[in-house]
């Protein structure tokens, strides 16, 4: 029997490739890496895009430039950017913000913020989580100084909903552990589940418009190739 995509399938893999070439893009803009046989990019990526994003446009780069050394670092977003203006890194991946002199962002993606918990819980198998939801519930977040973190207090603030916080941790792939040995749930973009190991967790979106985070690419707006790139 032919397997085929679902609607939903179908629409994830056009936006998945859309991120893919977009990215795909942005590393062949930081300098003539296509003429070189050996070079060195050093890229900064908030954790909750690692796992899905980064690996399959390595995966490419190894295939069109054998020779390149592709150095990967997780950062949160401001650390990003302010690494991208320094020349730290000649790419960056996070939260969209606005573009600043020396920087320059690009839109990837609109994600829902979503809800992330095990596939046996009560609301497991809803559609959409409404904010309401939330009121009974214990949450397992992000730490205060992270942009994502204060991207979720400022869509529930908007929202006059203040979720009970029982735990912060400063690493997604702890959360998300977290989350499936407690049955506490968290809040995190959809797509950080996209490219890691099954947990047996599930992630519903809200249902709420503001309840979205819009991730971008960032590049130095005058950058200079490096004798890697």
């Amino acid at each position: 029997k032919e397997a085929r995509l679902t609607d939903a399938g179908s629409a994830f893999r056009v936006h998945a490739e859309r991120v893919l070439r977009q990215l795909d893009e942005a590393f062949d803009s930081v300098g003539t890496v296509a003429e070189l046989r050996h070079g060195r990019i050093e890229v900064g990526v908030v954790p909750a895009l690692n796992h899905a994003w980064i690996p399959p446009v390595i995966a490419r780069l190894a295939l069109r430039h054998p020779g390149l050394v592709v150095l990967v670092h997780e950062r949160p977003t401001r650390a990003v950017e302010r690494g991208v203006e320094q020349g730290e890194f000649e790419i960056g991946v996070g939260l969209q913000s606005r573009p600043t002199p020396r920087v320059q962002a690009e839109l990837l993606r609109e994600e829902p913020l979503a809800l992330v918990l095990p596939e046996e819980h009560a609301l497991a198998h809803r559609r959409t989580i409404e904010a309401r939801d939330l009121a009974e519930l214990e949450l397992v977040l992000l730490p205060e100084s992270y942009d994502l973190r204060r991207a979720i207090d400022a869509a529930f603030a908007s929202a006059r909903l203040r979720p009970r916080i029982v735990g912060e941790l400063d690493a997604v792939d702890a959360i998300l552990r977290t989350v499936a040995l407690t049955g506490r749930p968290t809040i995190l973009p959809r797509v950080v589940l996209e490219g890691r190991p099954p947990l047996g967790l599930v992630a519903v979106p809200f249902g709420a418009k503001a309840l979205r985070v819009s991730f971008g690419v960032f590049t130095r707006t005058e950058l200079a190739p490096s004798p890697a790139a």
